[in-house]
């Protein structure tokens, strides 16, 4: 009944506006993947990942030895993970893009498949994924955000709110 019938990773690209962050100017698109995750009686569990391509091939390999695993057994996932996956220069720490630290390689493919795991659990158990992980600490969490734009002016909109943004 928890046991993985097929598993499907699909590259998604959005326009994203090339600000500055604490890795630089992206590019003018968001390179995404959504992995689902389906058990044999149909249910299913989505995540998201990094869409680069060498994070698609090492999902996509990972993704390929998933059928029949039960999703309940986090520690055989990690155990695919891996063995699946590249180990070369983990100890350089070099990242050339976010996400590409080859240090980082096991815990995000991981990362990537648990979530569709434990979104599975969830449905299967019909507990919130909160619950699985040890209960509710907060309703809600505060945050703060910034956006520095590389040019002079939002080129993607004339809308002068968005320079507004860019001052705060």
């Amino acid at each position: 009944m928890s046991r993985i019938s097929s598993v499907v990773v699909t590259p998604i690209a959005f326009r994203d506006p090339p600000l500055l962050n604490v890795s630089g100017v992206h590019e003018p698109w968001a390179l995404r993947s959504i992995i689902e995750v389906t058990i044999e009686d149909g249910r299913y569990g989505l995540s998201e990942s990094y869409g680069d391509e060498q994070t698609l091939s090492q999902l996509q390999t990972v993704a390929s030895r998933l059928v029949g695993v039960d999703v309940f057994h986090l520690n055989e996932l990690k155990s695919i993970v891996e063995a699946s996956v590249s180990h070369k220069s983990q100890e350089s720490g070099i990242e050339l893009a976010p996400g590409t630290n080859q240090a980082t390689t096991v815990p995000r493919i991981f990362a990537a498949f648990e979530v569709a795991f434990l979104d599975l659990m969830g449905k299967i158990t019909e507990r919130s994924v909160c619950d699985l992980l040890g209960g509710k600490v907060r309703d809600a969490v505060p945050y703060s955000a910034y956006l520095f734009y590389k040019y002079g002016r939002h080129q993607f909109s004339q809308d002068d709110w968005v320079d507004a943004w860019a001052k705060c």
